[in-house]
């Protein structure tokens, strides 16, 4: 499976969803499951995740990316380290266009790192702590031999991965080992906004039932189908 912002294929209608595959940009027939609240838009649903389901096929043609396992995934806490640093890979739209007269698009990765925002700044753009988490990030960061780079505006990374780095001290040690802490769904100000990945773990146990013995259901949170309409709908039960 693949899992992405929900407003990434929310906005598809009768597109193709893509992926970055072999140096270009190719079409994906699949099937997709959303899920978040029926009753909000788009723009405005503070859970917007989608499961992309992949045939054995398509799983073997994405075999050059890293299949994260439960064991890299960090969802038994959730913790705001002030001195801890977070880490967010995407591919900026203004850097993925296809050219004039080109046949596909080569895709530019770029990283971007940050420290978490603090819990009331959070909840200022209506986001709980216990489901998300804040990066501020800067797009000027010092490369190779001490020059100053700009990393190009991340508008279009919706939906990519969160990674925990650690402390200045344990990156440079490699003492902490990196691990998912949640998928990015939207920006607010100078901050990216992500859910967290426990969350996320509970969306992958609804659309893959067989996994029930593997994930963990957390209480308090209950997912349910929202009928016709063709994504599900997620409630938080107040603790």
């Amino acid at each position: 499976m693949l899992v992405t912002a929900g407003h990434v294929t929310g906005l598809l209608q009768s597109k193709h969803f893509c992926v970055p595959q072999s140096g270009e940009i190719k079409p994906l027939n699949c099937r997709i499951s959303r899920f978040g609240h029926a009753d909000v838009p788009l723009a405005a649903d503070s859970i917007d995740v989608s499961i992309i389901h992949l045939t054995e096929r398509q799983a073997d043609d994405l075999s050059a990316y890293h299949f994260v396992q439960l064991s890299e995934i960090e969802y038994e806490t959730v913790l705001h380290d002030p001195q801890g640093y977070d880490a967010f890979m995407g591919y900026p739209a203004s850097k993925n266009k296809k050219k004039l007269g080109a046949n596909g698009i080569k895709p530019k990765l770029f990283p971007y790192v940050g420290v978490q925002i603090q819990r009331a700044e959070l909840e200022q753009h209506n986001r709980p702590f216990e489901t998300h988490l804040g990066i501020e990030f800067g797009t000027r960061v010092m490369g190779f031999g001490g020059n100053i780079v700009r990393l190009p505006d991340p508008k279009g990374t919706s939906g990519c991965p969160v990674w925990s780095l650690g402390k200045i001290g344990e990156i440079a040690g490699g003492s902490r080992k990196t691990q998912l802490v949640g998928i990015c769904i939207e920006r607010k100000g100078n901050a990216l906004i992500a859910v967290r990945a426990w969350l996320i773990l509970q969306v992958v146990r609804e659309a893959f039932p067989d996994l029930a013995g593997v994930i963990e259901q957390f209480p308090n949170v209950q997912l349910r189908n929202a009928g016709a309409v063709p994504q599900r709908q997620l409630i938080l039960n107040e603790r």
